[in-house]
């Protein structure tokens, strides 16, 4: 018997019992589906802490640490001191001479201080805010944040030591500013503890001139600068797309030489003992041009004497921790399975008992055992490939609705419109349609095995 002859007599005998085999195929839909959303939740959210850090550019950084870090970063060092050698520690320190140094390895784009400010307060449209602010130099500037201007621009090298930022869009979002009616605005940076000295009024809209006597309505809170308010004002000359940077999505961009300056204002590098105003850094960024370059600069770095850490340390970590995740999803997931195995397996021993008549008509007509077998074995995989396909795609699903649920709750912290929790890859589908189709198969062998061994002439004596 050919093989197309085994299909047709397959497909022919589940079509005969469309509700049995519907039943079946939920089952085995309904198993496949819980998988494909078990492990898609996993690689979903891996998937997202590799897109965050990819946004970010931070594969290709490396930050360099004074030697005794630990790869630790600076500011999480306990002691306040933030990787910051004292004079009679070993090790080389990181200077302006370092610098110069390091931008020359083969590879390197740019090396610049860690300016990062995650704590400063802001006033912009007559309102307050937390603040974060990063400072770089024209050469960090690429095509990446290019792509990412909503509006306005960069600043160029002559402008190195302006007074500028490029705004974050999801702060002037939050504060229902547009990113056109943004560009030439003023924003007024300070210390985050001079935010508390902001008197709070309501501010009020006139009645309305068909309304005479009518008391004014209250619009929203105005915000009112203490007299003695020390804030350094900063013109803002573009703004980004806060999305196209993940976790980073918030921060004001600004001149190195600037952010230099926002940092020793805001006191967190003299909490954490930076010397940045002797020519002496906590930390420096390295930038190199790809991911291949990372490894042999990272050497090269370390052979100077300094401490290094790249993000790819963590994606490691990461890519480990949810492997072992993965695998324990899918065995939570592929109990589903494991409850359709005996459904397929009741289907075709139902199916043999009912069919002994016509087995051994065919058997009589010249039909050899391994004839049978291959029928019901196909019937078996019909079941596991049309159920496991119809499995994924209700997966594929419920995932994406629980990815607009995910959306809405995580908007604020990852800057994305769409978060993807749950993520089915190409290869998780064809996984999960190969374990569905090899599930049923095996759960079709008895009752293959047991429509093979009938006695042609005991078969056709059945009623």
């Amino acid at each position: 018997m050919r093989l197309s002859d085994v299909g047709a007599h397959a497909f022919a005998n589940l079509a005969r019992h469309k509700l049995r085999t519907a039943l079946t195929l939920c089952g085995v839909g309904i198993g496949v589906a819980t998988l494909t959303v078990m492990v898609s939740l996993g690689e979903g959210i891996k998937r997202l802490i590799e897109d965050q850090v990819d946004k970010a550019e931070l594969v290709t950084r490396i930050t360099v640490l004074p030697k005794g870090a630990a790869g630790q970063l600076p500011i999480f060092r306990r002691g306040g001191r933030g990787g910051q050698q004292d004079d009679d520690e070993a090790g080389p320190k990181l200077d302006d001479d370092v610098v110069e140094q390091l931008g020359k390895l083969p590879g390197v784009v740019v090396v610049y201080p860690d300016t990062h400010t995650p704590w400063l307060g802001a006033e912009l449209d007559g309102r307050v805010l937390q603040a974060e602010s990063e400072g770089l130099p024209a050469k960090a500037i690429t095509a990446n944040y290019q792509r990412a201007l909503l509006a306005g621009r960069y600043w160029t090298e002559a402008e190195s030591q302006a007074e500028v930022a490029v705004a974050p869009s999801r702060v002037l979002e939050d504060l229902g500013i547009k990113p056109e009616a943004a560009i030439g605005t003023r924003v007024y940076f300070m210390r985050i503890d001079q935010l508390g000295r902001y008197e709070m009024e309501p501010e009020e809209l006139p009645a309305a001139p068909d309304a005479p006597g009518a008391e004014p309505r209250p619009l929203r809170v105005r915000y009112v600068r203490p007299p003695d308010a020390r804030l350094i004002e900063v013109e803002i000359i573009g703004v980004y797309e806060s999305e196209e940077f993940g976790l980073a999505g918030r921060r004001f961009q600004v001149p190195l030489t600037f952010g230099r300056r926002l940092l020793a204002e805001s006191g967190l590098e003299r909490a954490l003992g930076g010397q940045a105003s002797a020519g002496r850094y906590r930390a420096l960024t390295v930038k190199v041009e790809g991911r291949t370059d990372v490894a042999p600069v990272r050497e090269r770095i370390e052979q100077k004497g300094f401490d290094t850490f790249a993000i790819a340390d963590a994606l490691k970590f990461v890519a480990i921790v949810f492997a072992v995740i993965e695998v324990l999803l899918a065995f939570f997931g592929g109990i589903g399975l494991v409850v359709s195995f005996f459904g397929i397996a009741n289907t075709m021993v139902m199916a043999v008992l009912e069919r002994t008549r016509e087995i051994g008509v065919f058997k009589a007509l010249g039909a050899r055992d391994r004839d049978v077998r291959r029928i019901f074995l196909a019937e078996a995989a019909a079941i596991g490939v049309t159920g496991g396909a119809l499995g994924v795609l209700f997966g594929w699903g419920v995932g994406q609705g629980l990815n607009r649920v995910g959306s809405w709750v995580m908007r604020e912290a990852l800057n994305e419109r769409l978060v993807e929790l749950f993520y089915v890859p190409g290869w998780l589908a064809v996984a999960c349609i190969g374990v569905s189709t090899v599930v049923a198969a095996v759960a079709g062998l008895y009752p293959a095995w047991r429509a093979a061994r009938l006695d042609p002439v005991v078969a056709l004596r059945m009623e």
